[in-house]
């Protein structure tokens, strides 16, 4: 069928990403550690069967619940795909850049990379996610405190961000509040 060759085969694995960290290079070890230890193990052999041979054969409304609640349990949807390694054509024409969004029920954080590019996408509800426009921010700054450790050049997109409101909103949060 042609949903063979058009559509991924794909499922969400739980996992705990670390928080805390004084040192960022600490931080990416503890996440390496625990995404190592994660692809060690069949959860997301069985996960996708079940999703693909139990899922459809439950009646909608469980469905519905099964989805609802493990969406409830998780406070982020993570993404990443591979895309082409080489600029690929589109109507005859180069396509310069590729993005991903995914809608959830939840935040989500997406990445594709593409011809020796990655680009990143975060979704989120403002009304429920406080000051929603700090993400890129946060994480431009992460990748640059990154960069520093690993003494490696930072591209110049990530050295335009406006940290002095960054770092005035964090330090507001770090404040005792009255």
């Amino acid at each position: 069928s042609l949903a063979k060759y058009t559509c991924n085969k794909w499922c969400y694995v739980s996992a705990d990403l670390p928080l805390g960290y004084e040192d960022i290079l600490d931080q990416l070890q503890a996440v390496k550690q625990n995404m190592d230890r994660i692809k060690s193990l069949p959860l997301a052999t069985i996960q996708l069967a079940i999703q693909n041979n139990i899922g459809p054969l439950l009646p909608l409304s469980l469905s519905r619940k099964s989805v609802f609640d493990g969406f409830w349990r998780h406070s982020l949807g993570y993404s990443n795909v591979p895309g082409p390694a080489k600029p690929c054509l589109f109507a005859g024409k180069q396509v310069t850049s590729v993005e991903m969004q995914v809608t959830n029920l939840i935040p989500q954080v997406s990445f594709v990379s593409y011809g020796g590019s990655l680009s990143g996408t975060f979704i989120v509800d403002p009304s429920s996610v406080p000051n929603p426009d700090l993400i890129p921010r946060l994480f431009s700054k992460a990748l640059r405190m990154m960069a520093a450790r690993l003494n490696v050049e930072c591209p110049d997109v990530l050295a335009r961000n406006d940290d002095d409101r960054l770092e005035r909103y964090l330090s507001k949060r770090d404040e005792p509040s009255a």
